[in-house]
């Protein structure tokens, strides 16, 4: 079972870039920017959240 970070989590958007490996638990590509300031940035954790929808 997994469990994604939810929007607003303290953990998306705060890890390390230089320690984080290169794909999430799920294979997903790391790192992404999931809280959408434009920068992307490891979350802290097993999985990535899915990147913010910028509403367009």
């Amino acid at each position: 079972m997994i469990f994604e970070p939810q929007p607003g989590s303290p953990a998306i958007d705060e890890g390390s870039n230089a320690t984080c490996l290169p794909v999430d638990q799920r294979g997903v590509k790391r790192p992404q920017d999931g809280n959408g300031n434009g920068t992307s940035i490891c979350d802290i954790g097993a999985v990535e959240a899915r990147p913010q929808s910028s509403g367009v």
